[in-house]
């Protein structure tokens, strides 16, 4: 049985269990964790004071190579997890964005490692931004292929067909109003670490759902990932 205060410990460096994963698992992937702390220095105050945790067990490689030219990072999901970033970040800044700003954003994919959960990840990553219309615009696509049609579909334009890329803007905008509401009637109950160890479908059923009731939904999942999520509430609010 994993300890209280494994899950803590664990919880604070974004090692969070998935919706599926059981302590096995976990336990390999927790013990194959090594320390990159000095990679990760200038991200960690923004996701700690976000989401009360600090990556520093994922590698960080410096590399162009596999990366369209409209993405700047990109988190790889594998037996070795890493993060990329484009060469120009070396220097700290690249194009307008700050490299701690896009640490941040990586390491909540990084956090939700062991989740398959699409639809409001993008949102939560984006709230590391210090800029509001970036954290609000920003998450527009939610899975990598979105953005690869809508850049294609740009293409068109030059055929006169103006119309292909303005149904997927409209389509994709209208559905990140949808989301970006269902996430801030969350927001209106719970904190926003707390949406970290959610899948799409329990921030859906939180917006709606009283506290009393999503207590009671807590109470009775005894799962792992819900384990550690309701010590960090506890934590949470015993240091407050």
């Amino acid at each position: 049985m994993i300890t209280e205060t494994e899950l803590l410990t664990w919880g604070s460096r974004g090692l969070i269990p998935g919706p599926e994963e059981k302590e096995a698992a976990f336990l390999t992937r927790v013990s194959k964790a090594c320390l990159y702390a000095n990679e990760w220095g200038e991200a960690a105050p923004i996701t700690r004071s976000l989401f009360g945790f600090a990556v520093d067990w994922v590698p960080i490689h410096y590399s162009n190579k596999k990366l369209p030219f409209w993405e700047g990072a990109a988190f790889w999901i594998g037996e070795d997890p890493y993060i990329q970033m484009r060469e120009g970040f070396k220097k700290g800044c690249y194009l307008g964005y700050h490299r701690a700003e896009v640490l941040a954003h990586e390491a909540v994919h990084a956090a939700r490692l062991a989740f398959e959960e699409p639809q409001f990840e993008e949102i939560l990553a984006y709230r590391t931004s210090k800029k509001g219309l970036r954290k609000w615009i920003g998450p527009l696509f939610q899975k990598p292929w979105e953005s690869v049609v809508f850049i294609f579909s740009l293409g068109t334009t030059l055929l006169g067909n103006f119309w292909i890329p303005l149904m997927f803007l409209g389509w994709f905008g209208i559905r990140l109003c949808w989301t970006q509401w269902i996430v801030q009637r969350c927001l209106s109950k719970l904190p926003l670490f707390f949406l970290i160890y959610l899948t799409d479908q329990e921030i859906k059923q939180f917006a709606s759902l009283s506290l009393p009731k999503i207590h009671t939904y807590l109470k009775n999942d005894q799962t792992l990932r819900i384990r550690s999520l309701k010590l960090k509430f506890e934590s949470h609010y015993s240091l407050s």
